[in-house]
């Protein structure tokens, strides 16, 4: 009878118009605008009755007209309408929705006006949903509740929901009470980005450093070979970091793995070294339990059926917690401010407000910062930009429109670090100091991770993201303001992406609906909103065989470009991996994963030829599954032919020299960086660029202060202007050095090995530095390292380094000395104590000694 009565309710014209009028109703006060009309009691009455109907339906399009109902109304209503709480109570209590219960109730006595019907039937529902999590009861959402019966079950999920569905809540909460059991226990939390270490990390750490009775170790940096493995430990890695420790620990294995944004195993070629990290993981713990996430992806089987797990189950949902308005901002003509709003929930063409601009905007940049500022309403608020470049411009024209207001300290403190910390002209520390910030990933950890926390306080007022907003980064805000977004320099973003950006629109917990605004949406290159919402995810692997088999051959046979190119580093990779399964006996099982329907017969009698001419073994390739067999074969037969008659001096000659040993590291680093450019890259004997990577290298490796390195470079870089230099070092840094050249020296190091092994000198391969590992951390002192294997950033390790004991460089042992040493005595900044005090799983407001009591 219930379906019934909703399919009468979805069928009338009527309930639908009188939806629009109070959504117009809701956006006008939202915008500050002058109301066109207001919704009658009669009308309203009719529509919470309605909402209580759809609210028992399982279509979602129901369920969320029933959940704008409630919150509409709630909003607009509650002033003067006292028992508009109950019935948003009654109405949000059936969705099962009980974050946003919790709102409501936080903003009056719902109680009071709820018949004792009622009351109970809340009750009976919420009791649905609580689960008992670290010995608290906690209510969660239909969705949350369903993934948690998932989770405790053992079984390996695939999950696909909206940003604000609370999936990483469900996934965290699990982690904890696995982790709590006792007895040895490992898991790795994958993530797609650097950006997203800090974020994971901070929410772990609140509890796993303080479990008292079994504490559990949390590493984010790659473990070197001489570091043990803790018995019960969480690793928060990339790819690239679960790599380099799967090389380091062969012995090393997981009963939980999480991968976060699981979507990026579509993306070549990062996609395709997470498949063989995974690959490689499985293959060591066949029992994992193994969690995959992902926004809008429709088939998260997929996940499943590629890595063949057994009882995998898939946990999807489009349910929001939080509801996102789209509207359209249409520019003003010639010479007017004047812009127009619409909404796609009113008739079409139909304005719902109309605002005036400070000025008339004509460029993508203007048109963002005018129409942030004139529509913000001091609410905090995301801004989409297309790039760093422009991101600092659009942050600059933020803060020179928004007024003058007190000098706030904690906005002083943060521009200051950020002079210190990356450099005294950059960009980012005047935006700050006027409220405004902008967030990229090359932006070294310990300032991204202060700007969000300003952001998230509300000290920021406006926050200019790139695309590092799509790779899981969870700042939500009220207000985000987009126009013809992209994806690099001239890729038109993909509807999934533009989803999951604007599912950060609406803060869970402190309001029903953000606002996502879509500037001249008529002119985009790209119409997200008449694309479906979730993917068809396809492995990388598997779409590379399937669309590109022929450039695939091309590289198996070597007849692809001397000179490796983004277009075919992935075909490589997949190369590479296949024949480490052939070699291993396994390709049957690789072709079929691949290519369910067969076909591939002509891969495999390349891969055949290829096995006979490249003798290197698996050990090596495994080291660097993302280049080119052969092109590692070309570096072994370079560095074999000049080592294998000469003298000891020769063979060193060809061994890094240690960051630290002096002048003599220069000339190392760029000679063998030029080894690596010509045979691993194929770069042109003129190339030069590995005599400027060599001493950025250096520098990074020694742990230099990024100013230092900065300024060192302007000869380099004469000609550009100091921000864009700024950015060019950042991102040198970011992506060549802690990307490219980790690759690069990977292979190098596991390749000179293999010759030193062969010509009897085996001896010297315990003399060769663990390069990888400082490139990436940016230091090569243990003490150093080991501060940073704790948590600490690489500038409150240089800050820290100086009063460590000497000799201390186990990294439970620092952390214990971390923990019975008053943070005083460092003398940091308020923001890089706090940055310690995370790291050691501290409140804020709890010193170490009394924590260590």
């Amino acid at each position: 009878m219930i379906n019934e009565l909703g399919d009468r309710i979805w069928k009338n014209t009527a309930f639908h118009r009188e939806c629009e009028e109070l959504h117009t109703e809701w956006l006008q006060r939202e915008l500050k605008t002058a109301p066109t009309s207001a919704l009658s009691d009669a009308a309203l009455i009719r529509l919470l009755r309605a909402a209580a109907v759809l609210s028992l339906s399982s279509d979602d399009d129901r369920r969320d007209a029933a959940y704008r109902i409630a919150a509409s109304s709630f909003d607009l209503r509650r002033m003067t309408h006292p028992g508009a709480s109950a019935i948003a109570n009654v109405i949000l209590g059936r969705l099962g929705n009980f974050p946003a219960v919790h709102l409501v109730n936080g903003m009056g006595d719902a109680s009071a006006f709820t018949p004792l019907s009622l009351l109970a039937e809340e009750e009976n529902r919420r009791a649905k949903n609580e689960v008992l999590v670290s010995g608290k009861t906690t209510t969660l959402t239909d969705f949350q509740r369903e993934l948690w019966r998932d989770l405790k079950s053992g079984a390996s999920v695939g999950i696909s929901a909206p940003t604000s569905a609370g999936k990483s809540f469900v996934v965290l909460a699990h982690l904890e009470e696995r982790a709590k059991i006792g007895g040895a226990f490992r898991a790795v939390f994958l993530v797609p980005s650097r950006a997203l270490i800090t974020q994971i990390t901070d929410d772990i750490s609140t509890w796993s450093l303080r479990l008292a009775e079994n504490p559990v170790a949390l590493l984010t940096m790659p473990l070197s070979a001489d570091m043990p493995l803790p018995d019960r430990s969480i690793f928060v890695f990339t790819q690239e970091r679960l790599h380099l420790t799967q090389i380091n620990h062969p012995t090393l294995s997981f009963d939980l793995i999480v991968v976060d944004e699981a979507h990026a195993l579509a993306e070549a070629p990062r996609g395709i070294l997470l498949a063989s990290a995974l690959d490689e993981a499985l293959r060591r713990s066949p029992n994992a339990q193994v969690l995959f996430a992902s926004p809008n992806v429709a088939n998260t089987e997929v996940y499943g059926s590629y890595f063949g797990l057994q009882g995998f189950r898939a946990r999807t949902t489009t349910a929001k917690a939080v509801a996102q308005n789209i509207l359209f901002v249409d520019s003003p003509s010639a010479r007017k401010k004047l812009v127009s709003i619409r909404s796609p929930r009113s008739e079409r063409g139909t304005t719902v407000a109309q605002v005036e601009l400070a000025q008339r905007p004509t460029t993508t940049s203007a048109k963002l910062i005018s129409v942030s500022l004139a529509l913000g309403g001091g609410a905090p608020s995301l801004v989409y930009a297309n790039g760093p470049d422009v991101a600092e411009k659009i942050a600059a024209g933020l803060a020179n429109g928004l007024p003058q207001g007190k000098e706030d300290e904690a906005l002083t403190e943060l521009a200051d670090f950020i002079e210190e910390a990356v450099h005294a002209e950059y960009a980012l520390a005047p935006a700050i100091r006027h409220r405004v910030g902008f967030h990229y990933g090359r932006i070294p950890a310990p300032v991204r991770k202060a700007v969000e926390i300003a952001f998230s306080n509300g000290s920021l007022k406006y926050l200019v993201t790139t695309s590092t907003l799509l790779q899981g980064v969870n700042f939500p805000a009220k207000n985000l303001f987009i126009c013809d977004p992209r994806q690099g320099d001239t890729n038109a973003m993909l509807a999934v992406d533009f989803w999951n950006l604007a599912g950060r629109a609406g803060r869970l917990g402190k309001e029903f609906q953000g606002n996502v605004f879509l500037i001249d949406y008529e002119t985009w290159k790209a119409k997200p909103l008449d694309a479906s919402r979730a993917i068809q995810i396809e492995p990388a692997a598997v779409r590379h065989v399937d669309s590109r088999k022929a450039e695939l051959l091309d590289c198996i046979w070597e007849t692809n470009p001397q000179q490796e190119r983004p277009k075919t580093d992935g075909l490589e990779g997949i190369f590479t991996q296949l024949l480490i399964d052939l070699k291993q006996g396994r390709i049957e099982q690789s072709l079929a994963r691949l290519s369910p329907a067969g076909g591939l017969e002509d891969v495999e009698a390349a891969l055949i030829h290829a096995d006979s001419v490249i003798s290197l073994p698996v050990s090596v390739l495994q080291q660097s599954p993302t280049i080119s067999a052969h092109r590692q074969q070309r570096l072994y037969a370079y560095l074999k032919q000049r080592m294998a008659t000469g003298p000891t001096n020769v063979f060193i000659s060809y061994i890094p020299e240690h960051p630290r040993v002096g002048s003599a590291a220069y000339k190392s680093y760029s000679d063998i960086f030029k080894i690596c450019h010509s045979e691993l890259l194929g770069y042109p004997a003129k190339d030069k660029r590995h005599t400027r990577f060599a001493a950025i290298a250096l520098q990074w490796m020694r742990g230099e202060p990024l100013p230092t390195i900065i300024d060192a470079g302007r000869k380099y870089a004469p000609e550009k202007k100091m921000e864009s230099h700024i950015r060019g070092v950042l991102h040198d840094i970011e992506h060549g050095i802690r990307f490219t050249y980790v690759r690069l020296m990977t292979c190098y190091i596991a390749v000179l090995a293999e010759v030193l092994s062969e010509i009897g000198r085996a001896d010297l391969v315990a003399t060769i530095p663990n390069i990888p590992l400082y490139l990436e951390m940016g230091e090569c002192r243990k003490q150093a390292v080991s501060l940073m294997a704790v948590g600490l950033s690489r500038i409150a390790a240089s800050k820290i380094l100086p009063s460590m004991p000497p000799n201390l460089e186990a990294v439970e042992d620092v952390r214990q000395w971390l923990l019975s040493v008053d943070p005083a005595t460092f003398n940091l900044s308020t923001i890089l104590l706090g940055e310690v005090l995370r790291a050691l799983g501290i409140p804020a407001k709890e010193s170490p000694r009394q924590r260590a009591s």
